[in-house]
């Protein structure tokens, strides 16, 4: 019995995670028919020449699209054409790229749309105003994690440097 409620908990719970991802597969075909993120690329290039400022409101888009689209479309869509902006502006490809994982984990769990935040509800088997009791927590460090790292990139850059400087 109890082999049973697991396989059909699990097939609930897999139902649910394909949902999602053919849900954002719909959607990140709609912004690569909009070309949405080109418009992204090319306004944050006219906005600001300080490469911390862009930085920020990369992440900043990172957080708000993650909310919204599964996380593997979103890094789809986005990184190809920011990662060209973050060598243009000559930020470290590994400090970019854990940025930009970071940005992309916290817009996956941050309210009301994350992805994330159904996944875990299905397998914690908690509602939506239990599971945010304790998610604002997780945000809150993951901020402070993300400022610190944009800020001092030798947090990210530190040990791949060493590793790579053999």
């Amino acid at each position: 019995k109890n082999i049973r409620e697991a396989f059909v908990s699990s097939a609930i719970v897999t139902g649910f995670v394909m949902f999602m991802i053919a849900s954002a597969g719909l959607i990140s075909y709609i912004f690569t028919m909009e070309h949405v993120a080109e418009k992204l690329a090319a306004y944050l290039l006219v906005m600001s020449q300080d490469r911390n400022v862009i930085l920020l409101v990369i992440l900043a888009a990172i957080l708000l699209i993650g909310t919204a689209l599964e996380m593997l479309p979103m890094l789809v869509i986005m990184v190809p054409v920011l990662v060209p902006i973050a060598r243009q502006l000559g930020f470290d490809p590994i400090h970019f790229g854990v940025l930009i994982c970071i940005a992309n984990v916290m817009g996956g769990v941050s309210p009301p749309a994350g992805a994330l935040i159904f996944i875990t509800m299905g397998i914690a088997k908690v509602g939506m105003t239990e599971l945010n009791k304790y998610i604002w927590y997780f945000i809150a460090v993951m901020t402070i994690v993300m400022v610190l790292c944009v800020f001092f990139p030798g947090l990210v850059t530190y040990f791949p440097k060493l590793t790579l400087a053999k």
